[in-house]
């Protein structure tokens, strides 16, 4: 009886260790197919159409981000003056983050959200007339003194402000902020990350091509049209997609199996899996004894 009750003791021992590295491989399969879908979603801007262009469709998204930062900031500074629990946030310590580790109010959480704000309402001014600016010079224009070499100038200026915002708000993001909050500056760097997209996509469209003077004029701007660092670009997705990546599975933790329960395929969903109990087999009722009557003489 020891040696079979010992076996059976690491037979559940090596199912269980199995069940394990199942849901292990499982989460990290479920991991790298968010990180791929975050990635697409972060590269893919809005196209131009006859309707709209670039410039009014950056100036729409950026304008849109700046409202909404504005919008929840207000929303924490009322909280904090209607005198609501006001915790210490630990922002997250980051070589690469504008924002050091250090311990923030919520207070300050609001004065940085209004500062990022501002910062891209007044880059997407500037950034707006560029895009505007490249965008209409005529093919005979470029065809004798090249693109519009300013301009581009201006829109390689504008990487660096966006990549600041991205960093300053990727701190805030990974601090210990309410859920609301969290989304809210989550969606806005997912619209950062896309415009940025456009804004290369504007350069690299318009900085190549033959012109017969686009040289001189070329050096007199000093532009330089040095092909975006693909090493920097990496580095900062995969710091934005460490963020969503986080949130993505915060929201789809599984409940934990109880025992007497059983994991059942969704149909419907063949990566969810749901739990239901599992039948119980039915304990027969014991038999109940009538009482005999009195035989009568």
């Amino acid at each position: 009886m020891f040696m079979i009750a010992i076996s059976i003791m690491v037979i559940s021992s090596a199912f269980a260790k199995q069940d394990n590295d199942k849901a292990s491989q499982a989460k990290a399969e479920k991991s790298v197919k968010v990180s791929s879908s975050k990635t697409v979603e972060l590269k893919n801007f809005e196209k131009p159409t006859q309707q709209k262009s670039n410039a009014q469709l950056f100036e729409q998204n950026i304008g849109e981000v700046s409202n909404n930062l504005k919008m929840v900031a207000q929303e924490k500074k009322i909280q904090v003056s209607e005198g609501e629990k006001v915790k210490d946030v630990r922002v997250a310590a980051s070589k690469k983050n504008e924002i050091s580790a250090q311990t923030l109010t919520e207070s300050e959480v609001v004065t940085s959200l209004e500062e990022v704000a501002v910062e891209t309402e007044e880059s997407s001014e500037e950034t707006t007339v560029a895009i505007e600016e490249v965008e209409k010079t005529n093919k005979f224009t470029k065809l004798l003194i090249g693109s519009d070499y300013k301009n581009l100038g201006q829109l390689r200026s504008s990487l660096v402000k966006n990549r600041n915002e991205i960093r300053k708000l990727t701190g805030l993001s990974e601090a210990s902020l309410d859920e609301a909050t969290k989304a809210v500056i989550d969606e806005q760097l997912v619209s950062l990350m896309q415009e940025r997209e456009r804004i290369k996509t504007v350069i690299e469209t318009n900085e190549g091509g033959f012109s017969l003077l686009g040289w001189v004029f070329k050096f007199m701007s000093g532009y330089e049209s040095a092909p975006v660092d693909d090493t920097e670009e990496q580095a900062l997705e995969e710091e934005v997609e460490a963020v969503l990546t986080d949130a993505a599975e915060e929201g789809t933790e599984t409940a934990p199996v109880v025992e007497g329960s059983e994991v059942v395929e969704n149909t419907e969903n063949p990566e969810t899996e749901v739990t239901t109990a599992v039948d119980q087999p039915e304990t027969p009722a014991e038999p109940v004894e009538e009482p005999v009557a009195p035989l009568v003489q």
